[in-house]
């Protein structure tokens, strides 16, 4: 008799436990670590860096909602700038407080061909090779604003690199003609230089 009680209690005991993981709020998951974040070779996909040093793998692709490509990641991992495929829309990917939020940079151009992060990841920079207009974007972390525009179709050659100041006030262009190669320094008061050739 002792005996069918005691296994009346364990099958309750198992019954209750199991019903109450099953009652549990879907949306609280447990997950380990996240080191980063990296783009593929093409930009098209981002993907979470699980674990710690030494023992890391890469995680499924983000769902982002919409096709992206050009893909860059801030050096803080909070954030990534990428092109919204169809649109041709600049995007702010956030990355930071276990969710991914998708948000167009007002006053961003359409259609750039390359993108830069600063340093810091303060600012970027968007450049279109079409129409040859340099723009520069600041506060990247809370409200991306434009900090100045340029129309680069004077200088000479084709865009082989950029980078950006942290403040966005400052671009360097590598632009190459022929075998020839010249770096520019735009600024945000209007200014441009050549560096060297």
């Amino acid at each position: 008799m002792r005996y069918i009680s005691n296994l009346v209690c364990c099958v309750l005991l198992v019954i209750l436990v199991t019903g109450s993981a099953f009652a549990q709020d879907p949306s609280i998951s447990i997950s380990g670590p996240i080191l980063g974040f990296i783009a593929d070779s093409s930009g098209l996909v981002i993907r979470p860096i699980l674990g710690v040093l030494g023992a890391s793998l890469l995680g499924d692709p983000l769902q982002l909602g919409s096709g992206i490509r050009s893909a860059l990641i801030s050096p803080k991992q909070d954030y990534a700038l990428a092109i919204r495929e169809g649109s041709g829309e600049l995007v702010r990917v956030g990355l930071t407080a276990g969710s991914v939020s998708i948000d167009a940079i007002s006053g961003a151009r359409i259609a750039a061909d390359v993108i830069a992060i600063s340093p810091g990841g303060t600012a970027a920079a968007a450049y279109q090779s079409g129409d040859r207009i340099l723009q520069t974007f600041a506060q990247l972390t809370d409200a991306p604003r434009v900090v100045f525009e340029m129309d680069t179709s004077d200088i000479p050659g084709r865009l082989q690199g950029l980078a950006i100041s942290d403040d966005g006030r400052l671009a360097l262009l590598n632009l190459a003609t022929g075998d020839d190669a010249s770096l520019w320094v735009l600024s945000a008061t209007g200014a441009r230089f050549l560096v060297t050739t």
